[in-house]
């Protein structure tokens, strides 16, 4: 939000590999991103659950002081609203907070079948750890911050049975990803996450874009905006007219410490 018009006042084309927040491609004509807005996978994730699970109701506990968190609340709470899914309590949390246990008490008392969690990794782990200590008998979903292995990792079994949208499924059977993985996992000693995935998408995109000729930021911008699906580790993905990214979202299960398509 800070650094991209910087960029563009100085005609830069932007390609963002990991900004779901709202308003991202708004703010210059030569601004793309592919990674999928929370805005394009929260109604699918939210219409998968309520199918399955029969939600009527839900709470909601976001970060009130990031960028990325305060979006998570406006879109799942504008998407559940849209749903008929009525909104018990909203609870609130600055980053770096370690103690939930008061807004998750108050959450508790209303009893809604659903969680949402607007948080970054680090306090999504705690909320979701100290929710299944106070017995908080609910299921549990977040937004983009919950994506990463580490959420699992640390979060241990507290994290199973959190859904999540995502952009990228790491045993997913898109061309070039079993390779993708096996490399990344060599060189760093782990798999792949989404956001590793949509960083090597982005060089995917940028090395199409080059085969057809750009070779300046000006070129860079007018071949991505007309680009035909390119074939890459999340699948294939060309830009929208608004320049968002045109891909298929992934929605996961935490099952056994390892995420798995939700069913």
């Amino acid at each position: 939000k800070k650094a991209d018009p910087i960029a563009v006042d100085k005609k830069l084309t932007i390609l963002a590999t990991s900004n779901t927040a709202q308003g991202i491609t708004t703010m210059g004509p030569c601004v793309f991103r592919d990674s999928l807005s929370e805005e394009q996978v929260v109604p699918q994730l939210l219409n998968k659950m309520e199918a399955k699970w029969k939600v009527k109701t839900a709470a909601i506990i976001y970060g009130d002081d990031d960028q990325f968190t305060k979006t998570d609340y406006d879109i799942f709470n504008a998407a559940l609203k849209s749903d008929n899914i009525e909104i018990l309590d909203v609870e609130t949390f600055h980053k770096g907070d370690v103690d939930f246990k008061a807004q998750l008490t108050k959450i508790s008392e209303k009893k809604p079948q659903l969680l949402v969690i607007g948080a970054l990794v680090e306090e999504g782990v705690k909320i979701a750890t100290q929710a299944k200590q106070l017995g908080l008998n609910v299921h549990m979903t977040g937004g983009n911050g919950l994506n990463s292995p580490k959420f699992i990792q640390n979060a241990g079994a507290a994290g199973d049975g959190v859904v999540v949208g995502a952009a990228y499924y790491v045993n997913g059977a898109q061309s070039g990803n079993a390779g993708f993985v096996e490399r990344y996992n060599k060189k760093f000693g782990q798999k792949p996450d989404q956001f590793a995935a949509q960083a090597y998408a982005a060089a995917e995109l940028v090395a199409a874009a080059v085969r057809e000729g750009a070779t300046t930021s000006e070129q860079l911008c007018s071949t991505f905006a007309k680009m035909k699906p390119v074939s890459t580790v999340l699948g294939p993905i060309s830009f929208l007219p608004s320049r968002d990214v045109k891909a298929e979202s992934a929605i996961l299960e935490v099952q056994s410490g390892a995420f798995a398509p939700f069913k």
